[in-house]
């Protein structure tokens, strides 16, 4: 495979006129960060969600040496902050063991301090649990760590008010959905099509406190009750919608573990609102 390095752009809006009329805008782009190293952000394609800090200053982003390939347990990427203000000075600030080259290691500013603190997904190197990781500049270090012994789980999307984050099991996504797991990472629910200890989490960011919202086994039952029978099921991405209070998910089945003729079917989008 030939391989091209990865590069961070500043856009920088230079003119934006709404007078009648008028609709142009012009855009500057600008290389900001350089090689060797592959500079990203990820692709996680959730609302609000930008690597700027509040005042745009600071953009957050991951330093990795490869990505052509999967990352495993020993292939850390280096969580950098890049200054606007200073030359666009790549700074490493921490380490994750918990990323993918798709979606980065799912950073988001926390709404309730977005000047100063970030989140991201990391891993235990020991165990090979995954958390989530809140991060402040200010600081100089996370200020909390996420763990939970039973279900470890990752950061799968922030509210866009704050208060909470939504939760997923990325090593379980690793084995049925690859590009959206962390490969190697410990799974609880090895061998279990439909878990009833798995699936949808909201975590409380003040308090750490996890609840668990909906189980694969209820969700398989109930699409099951619809004429759809679930083999395989994983939650994949989580979506917060600007209208509604709830959040929504995308709930797939694994193909991975589907017969070329179940594979050309439509794949299921379960919205479920609390």
């Amino acid at each position: 495979m030939r391989y091209f390095p990865t590069f961070l752009a500043a856009l920088t809006l230079n003119c934006l006129s709404l007078a009648k009329g008028d609709n142009a805008m012009s855009v500057d782009v600008a290389q900001i960060t350089h090689g060797p190293h592959t500079h990203f952000f990820g692709y996680i394609g959730h609302v609000q969600n930008i690597p700027w800090n509040k005042s745009g200053r600071f953009i957050v982003a991951l330093q990795s040496d490869f990505h052509d390939r999967m990352p495993g347990q020993n292939d850390p990427a280096n969580v950098v902050l890049i200054d606007t203000a200073n030359d666009y000075l790549v700074t490493a600030v921490d380490q994750s063991r918990g990323w993918n080259p798709q979606q980065g290691t799912m950073f988001y500013w926390n709404p309730g301090k977005p000047e100063t603190q970030f989140f991201f997904n990391d891993r235990d190197r020991k165990t090979g649990k995954v958390f989530c990781v809140l991060y402040d500049i200010e600081q100089a270090k996370r200020v909390r760590e996420y763990r939970f012994a039973d279900t470890p789980i990752g950061n799968g999307g922030v509210a866009q008010n704050g208060g909470w984050f939504l939760g997923l099991n990325y090593a379980r996504m690793a084995r049925l959905r690859p590009v959206t797991g962390y490969k190697g990472a410990w799974d609880w629910t090895e061998r279990e099509a439909h878990p009833k200890n798995d699936g949808l989490f909201r975590v409380d960011i003040q308090t750490g406190k996890k609840q668990f919202l909906v189980s694969f086994h209820q969700m398989a039952n109930e699409l099951k009750a619809l004429g759809r029978d679930v083999k395989t099921a994983i939650c994949s991405s989580t979506i917060r919608s600007q209208i509604a209070r709830g959040p929504g998910f995308l709930f797939r089945e694994s193909w991975l573990e589907r017969t070329e003729k179940e594979k050309n079917q439509p794949p299921l989008h379960y919205d479920r609102q609390r």
